[in-house]
């Protein structure tokens, strides 16, 4: 375990201890994982009502727009980024030169203060020194990344959050999904997105920290909020088919790998105009991302191998979880192409046991995005 102290802490950790928050390493950050109530009623609050998230720990950035800056990004995010709409965001990811995934991201295209063109990004804490890297190195000039050092990042998620939030933020209402927009708190411009890690309708809030807590106390006055940890979160984003980096994506990972070619732009899939291009469009690919529900109560854990009736080895889990939503065990894993149409049984290997499972759609819990 990392040493307490040389922990990054989260600008509201005294606030969250305060309500209950069991706080773990994660991403070199004190995160919470749970709170009083725990991760079952955490989620199934998220599910049913209105979850309050803290993901501060996010890596925030501002690039300049430039034509320049414009070209430059393009040659690791296999974006259109020269004709992205103002006010809209985008999932994409930064690519190696093999066509791996160095991170995932969302990138907005909005105007800053001075009515200028700017790309605001949302990358992993995990990733946040590679990240910093390749950007700067590709833009060759670090004075064009603003780092949001002074925002908190929070994300209001489930059926009730825009009836919630509404009530508190003027306007949001006119959000929908994977769309931006500046709004004012406290006299005080705030970022707001509506997007999420859960598959239900919510919003991502960038706030500035001498604030936040105005905002977070405003949104727990309805008691129909809860706060949720990273616990509660892994499931939700599992239920929902989302990707975790270091679990289903990493650097030696393809997006064709984890059915993921739909956040590359079509005209440069076509040009091939990215790097890591020609291994990306090459059609030997023989994986495939699938869910799984598994046949008893056993929950499959990243890393346990799968099989097919026949003893052959097929793939992996990457993630795994017991799905209170579902009521029994999934897990999203990646293996050979052919033995991936649904209802496919499998094995997945348990500590030295073969144990049944069935291949499952994903998402395994419909999204509930508000478009």
């Amino acid at each position: 375990m990392l040493n307490e102290k040389k922990l990054n802490r989260l600008n509201l950790e005294n606030f969250h201890i305060e309500n209950g928050a069991k706080l773990i390493p994660f991403s070199n950050y004190n995160m919470p994982i749970n709170y009083k109530n725990g991760i079952i009623s955490e989620h199934n609050n998220t599910r049913n009502s209105c979850g309050l998230f803290d993901v501060s720990h996010m890596l925030q950035l501002e690039i300049n727009a430039t034509n320049d800056n414009t070209k430059k990004l393009e040659k690791i995010i296999p974006l259109d980024l020269n004709n992205h709409k103002l006010w809209k965001s985008s999932y994409s990811f930064i690519l190696n030169n093999e066509g791996g995934i160095i991170d995932d991201l969302i990138i907005s295209k909005l105007l800053n203060n001075f009515g200028d063109p700017i790309y605001y990004l949302v990358l992993n804490a995990s990733r946040r020194n590679k990240d910093l890297k390749v950007i700067s190195e590709i833009l060759n000039n670090k004075k064009e990344i603003n780092e949001k050092k002074q925002c908190n990042l929070f994300a209001i998620q489930g059926p009730n959050s825009r009836k919630i939030i509404s009530k508190i933020i003027p306007n949001i209402n006119k959000l929908r999904f994977m769309e931006i927009n500046n709004f004012k708190f406290d006299n005080t411009n705030i970022l707001v997105s509506c997007s999420g890690y859960t598959g239900e309708d919510g919003f991502e809030i960038s706030i500035n920290k001498n604030i936040s807590i105005n905002l977070i106390k405003k949104i727990l006055e309805n008691k129909e909020v809860s706060l949720c940890g990273l616990g509660c979160r892994d499931i939700l984003r599992l239920e929902a088919g989302l990707c975790l980096y270091g679990n289903e994506l990493n650097e030696n990972t393809k997006p064709n790998d984890v059915n993921l070619m739909w956040a590359i732009s079509k005209n440069r899939l076509k040009n091939k105009d990215f790097i890591g291009a020609k291994y990306i469009c090459n059609n030997s690919n023989n994986k495939v991302r699938v869910g799984l529900i598994s046949n008893n109560n056993s929950i499959p854990r990243s890393n346990f191998e799968v099989f097919d009736n026949q003893n052959k080895l097929i793939g992996n889990i990457t993630s795994g979880s017991f799905s209170p939503s579902l009521k029994k065990p999934i897990a999203m894993a990646i293996i050979e192409k052919n033995f991936s149409n649904i209802n496919t049984e499998i094995f997945i290997k348990n500590r030295g046991n073969m144990e049944p499972a069935t291949v499952s759609k994903i998402p395994f819990i419909s999204h509930k995005y508000k478009k």
